[in-house]
């Protein structure tokens, strides 16, 4: 299939692919720059929903008339095609769940808690990953640490790694990337002390399908949670991977079909994993369009989306950072896909909505669900802006454009 419509020489990536977005095609004049909430979606994964309303559907596992049986094939090719997007040894270490905060909560539902346990995250983690330990803190009677990060997106990892060596920790769970500004975390360094210790570990890896090269395995932690609809896929699915070795620390925390093999005189027999965490029907439309997202990937090239993501990145920093009358969190040195900023004469939501009706700029304000790092570092909320790599240099300058003439 080719994704391409060429038409110069000087044409780039994602000018070159806009044309497979209609949400871009019907509204040629409005720049959506919230791609850290939610990305768009290509018309492949748009058809690939509705084909399977519309041709088969069926359910997956569950039935051997033709409809199940290809929504069976369809459900476990994406399986395998998401195993090897990020580098899995077996696609059996794939459950799909509806998102990363479902796929973090089986995991905090999951472990089996002693009184003496730590867990141990930061405080600048999406509420996703924050309130569930929270919360498993509070019933179970845990010691959670939080490790606190700057405005710039420092931390002293240096400081987690001791803390972890020297402190009964059951687990260490982390953002890969963060949804407000680049950090420093030194994962290699902390996963290697993990291992020392036999502590678990658990990415946050909502933010990371489309700006880095996963290899899961070379990582080598234990429970992965990842977000399609941060990726070109539809809302309501996510992935959670659960390493081989470590799927007997987890107990499901939802039972019901395919979660079984059989019944009999009032005792059960789980199902393995994966199918053992995908209680009852699936979202097998949703799965579908996961199919299509990925393949619409893999048809482009991770390496030329991070790429073209990586260089709108140091446009959109080189251009707002210059500025007078606007504030920034986050290291002006690193150019991330996402900017923290703040006009001084305007509040957060304001900003916003004068944005968008003014400029057709769509941008998010608040905290970011982030509210602990917020507080922490008592800031008040702030306007973000996030790039995708079908985001054009044009929508850029009109950003820039439009906060010099509101900073005036």
């Amino acid at each position: 299939m080719n994704l391409f419509k060429k038409n110069s020489k000087k044409e780039t990536l994602s000018t070159s692919l806009r044309h497979q977005f209609p949400i871009i095609l019907n509204n040629p004049r409005i720049a959506y720059l919230d791609n850290a909430c939610s990305t768009l979606r290509p018309q492949a994964v748009i058809d690939s929903i509705s084909n399977y309303y519309s041709t088969t559907p069926g359910c997956s596992r569950r039935a051997s008339h033709r409809f199940g049986e290809k929504t069976t094939i369809m459900v476990e090719e994406t399986r395998r095609l998401f195993s090897s997007f990020i580098g899995a040894k077996s696609q059996d270490e794939i459950s799909f769940t509806k998102n990363t905060t479902e796929a973090i909560n089986i995991i905090s539902n999951g472990i089996t808690w002693s009184e003496e346990d730590y867990i141990v995250t930061t405080n600048i983690e999406h509420n996703s990953n924050l309130i569930p330990w929270m919360r498993i803190a509070e019933t179970k009677a845990v010691k959670l640490k939080l490790f606190s990060v700057d405005k710039e997106g420092s931390i002293n990892s240096q400081e987690l790694v001791t803390f972890i060596l020297q402190n009964p920790v059951k687990l260490l769970t982390l953002h890969l990337d963060s949804h407000l500004i680049s950090t420093n975390l030194e994962i290699e360094e902390l996963i290697k002390a993990c291992r020392k210790k036999g502590t678990l570990i658990l990415l946050d890896c909502a933010q990371s399908l489309l700006h880095r090269l996963i290899n899961i395995q070379k990582l080598d932690v234990d429970f992965a949670a990842f977000s399609f609809h941060k990726a070109l896929g539809p809302s309501g699915m996510g992935a959670l991977y659960i390493k081989t070795e470590s799927q007997g620390r987890i107990i499901p925390s939802q039972y019901g079909g395919d979660t079984v093999t059989n019944v009999k005189s009032g005792n059960y027999h789980l199902n393995k994993f994966p199918h053992v965490l995908e209680a009852g029907l699936q979202n097998y439309a949703g799965i579908a369009g996961v199919n299509a997202a990925l393949k619409f990937i893999n048809n482009v090239g991770p390496e030329q989306i991070i790429q073209q993501t990586e260089e709108l990145s140091k446009l959109l920093h080189s251009e707002l950072r210059s500025i007078r009358n606007i504030s920034f969190l986050g290291d002006p040195k690193k150019a991330y896909p996402i900017i923290l900023f703040r006009l001084n004469n305007l509040q957060s939501d304001e900003l916003a909505k004068v944005l968008d009706t003014g400029f057709e700029l769509l941008v998010r304000s608040g905290v970011h669900c982030c509210h602990e790092w917020f507080n922490k570092n008592d800031l008040g909320p702030y306007t973000r802006a996030s790039l995708g790599f079908y985001n054009s240099e044009e929508e850029i300058y009109r950003l820039r454009d439009a906060l010099i003439h509101l900073s005036r």
